[in-house]
């Protein structure tokens, strides 16, 4: 359960870093979802193209296939940067997990969202490395009491 007395280290804001509301975050979401789905489908073609280099000997099929790995891979780069640049961060290629950084009790947390979430539904720690997770309704609530 949820104890806002109970703080972790502290993890005070950052000057100059771009931090969401819970309502920013959700309003970002449509953009945001788009880029995380984008990211999830490249990055499945990545493991794809990877396996089939392991697999292949030296010849014109290996280099047509590292080409293509390589544009794949800046398509990539090109999509997390793109994250970056809205303010938030990509915690897994895989499942299409972000974070919007947020604050809290003059603290450091984030918000936690990915793929097929219809909302922001989670917040956690950054020192907690993710391992603890609380439900957004708990910001909530304690901001309206």
């Amino acid at each position: 359960m949820f104890d806002p007395t109970v703080v972790p280290a502290v993890n005070p804001p950052r000057p100059g870093r771009k931090y969401f509301s819970v309502d920013e975050a959700n309003r970002a979401l449509p953009y945001i979802s788009r880029v995380a789905v984008d990211i999830t489908e490249v990055y499945s073609q990545v493991i794809e193209l990877r396996s089939e280099l392991e697999n292949l000997d030296e010849g014109d099929l290996r280099n047509l296939t590292e080409r293509e790995y390589e544009t794949t891979m800046d398509r990539l780069g090109g999509l997390v940067d793109e994250l970056h640049l809205a303010g938030v961060e990509l915690r897994d290629f895989e499942l299409g997990r972000i974070d919007f950084p947020a604050v809290y009790d003059n603290q450091e947390i984030m918000l936690a969202w990915q793929t097929g979430e219809t909302s922001v539904g989670r917040w956690y720690y950054p020192e907690n490395d993710d391992d603890e997770h609380f439900m957004v309704d708990s910001l909530i609530d304690n901001e309206a009491a």
